[in-house]
């Protein structure tokens, strides 16, 4: 299979310097053959702010199959990553599925609460990854951001629109 592609960056001069880190790879084993891997890319990266060496990511991984003589099958599939080490290593989160992760948001009050934004769901981890549930449907989010001093109010832009919640997502 391809391997996944991509580069991470990270500087500790404000800018000045900078220092390529491992591309996090999701566990690929879930994709059998036919379908070949083309490659991947990570669309949201997320830092604690109380412990900067916590890293979270998602990682979309882009694959095809031929089905029939003419027809060619794309999928996108995505997974979540954690770091503890300032992304010297990765560890799933949030396995490989059928879903392609978009947005990442950390509670900076309560970084033990991270959200995830999918096609139609807002997800939210509040065991730093451990387990997740669907909390609210918001359309495509394009980004996402939880209020600095209020941790119930988190923002989502969606198209043209910019949704807030008052009660970490639920509605």
């Amino acid at each position: 299979s391809t391997p996944v592609t991509g580069a991470l960056w990270r500087s500790e001069d404000g800018g000045g310097t900078w220092t390529n880190i491992p591309f996090p790879k999701p566990d690929l084993t879930r994709i059998k053959s036919p379908e070949t891997v083309l490659g991947s890319i990570v669309t949201a990266l997320a830092i604690d702010p109380k412990n900067p060496k916590n890293l979270y990511t998602n990682v979309t991984v882009r694959t095809q199959m031929s089905i029939g003589a003419t027809q060619i099958l794309f999928r996108s599939r995505g997974a979540i990553l954690k770091s503890t080490d300032s992304g010297k290593t990765w560890k799933e989160i949030r396995p490989l599925d059928e879903r392609s992760y978009r947005v990442l948001a950390i509670d900076p009050r309560d970084p033990s609460t991270i959200y995830a934004g999918i096609e139609r769901f807002l997800l939210r981890s509040t065991n730093g990854g451990g387990s997740w549930s669907e909390v609210s449907t918001v359309f495509a989010p394009m980004s996402l951001t939880v209020d600095p001093w209020d941790g119930a109010k988190v923002y989502a832009t969606s198209g043209d629109a910019i949704l807030k919640t008052s009660n970490r997502g639920k509605n």
